[in-house]
């Protein structure tokens, strides 16, 4: 019997082989892209393919904590809310998997906006991004050049 975590992580690694392989047939194909940057494109793609368990692991062992972080933000919110005056700096981290991979979030404890994880894969000012939000499980993936 599957859960719902193993669920979540297959649906992932599906988003992921999907775009993978969309993103290296367009790569392959495109007839504006230097061959220098449509070898660069498909180093990243597959650098990022090689790593792609362990960035989905990260990001399953982080939005099993979310709901917990939530539920501390929300009490953390009513507890500011009762004074006049308070400086408060929410907390974020970055983690590097790789020297090209990088994976962060910046909105822990966030009393203002919801949580998101971000992955960046970056080879020489080409990048690509892997998002998952708190209130939405499905995994974004896109390039930015």
């Amino acid at each position: 019997m599957k859960t719902a975590t193993t669920i979540i992580q297959e649906t992932w690694k599906e988003s992921w082989e999907t775009f993978y392989n969309e993103a290296l047939g367009e790569t392959q194909n495109n007839e504006e892209m230097s061959s220098e940057q449509i070898t660069n494109r498909i180093e990243m793609l597959n650098h990022a393919n090689q790593h792609i368990d362990t960035i989905l692991n990260q990001f399953n062992e982080l939005n099993t904590i979310f709901p917990f972080i939530s539920e501390a933000t929300d009490k953390l919110e009513r507890f500011l809310k009762k004074e006049d005056r308070y400086d408060y700096q929410p907390a974020g981290f970055e983690m590097e998997i790789t020297g090209h991979i990088k994976l962060s979030c910046d909105s822990l404890f966030d009393i203002t906006s919801p949580m998101w994880i971000d992955c960046d894969v970056e080879f020489d000012n080409d990048y690509l991004s892997i998002t998952l939000h708190e209130q939405d499980e499905e995994l974004k993936v896109y390039l930015k050049s």
